[in-house]
């Protein structure tokens, strides 16, 4: 049983480590995409009963695929298995789904928050 677990965790590993190695012909240019149509594209394609919405498990799915496409904040999420929180912070209305337009302005707002600078005092260095 120990190598069942062992050989599931190497798989899982390497499903997140292969793409962030992906690179195109020309050098330094990274294939990985996360653009809005491609958000867009992974939207649809999660959404299994084509309802709009992304229920708790359609949003795994798509989780899963804006990692594997190099989106950092959702490797984040994936890593940490962090999905029930994330499906609630990201349900404005608490509907029980995930819309479009719920999940654009959440990733605005990420967006916002993570391109602030840290102050000055906030920056840590170690004495050498």
């Amino acid at each position: 049983m120990s190598n069942v677990k062992t050989l599931t965790t190497i798989a899982i590993a390497a499903l997140f480590a292969a793409p962030a190695f992906a690179q195109d012909a020309e050098e330094g240019t990274s294939i990985l995409d996360t653009s809005p149509d491609t958000v867009a594209t992974d939207f649809a394609a999660a959404d299994l009963d084509q309802d709009g919405s992304l229920n708790a498990d359609e949003f795994v799915t798509f989780a899963v695929m804006r990692a594997e496409a190099g989106d950092e904040t959702f490797k984040d999420i994936v890593m940490g298995g962090e999905y029930d929180a994330t499906f609630t912070a990201h349900d404005a209305d608490a509907s029980g789904g995930i819309e479009a337009a719920e999940l654009a302005a959440h990733a605005d707002d990420m967006s916002d928050t993570e391109m602030m600078e840290p102050e000055g005092e906030d920056i840590l260095v170690p004495d050498m």
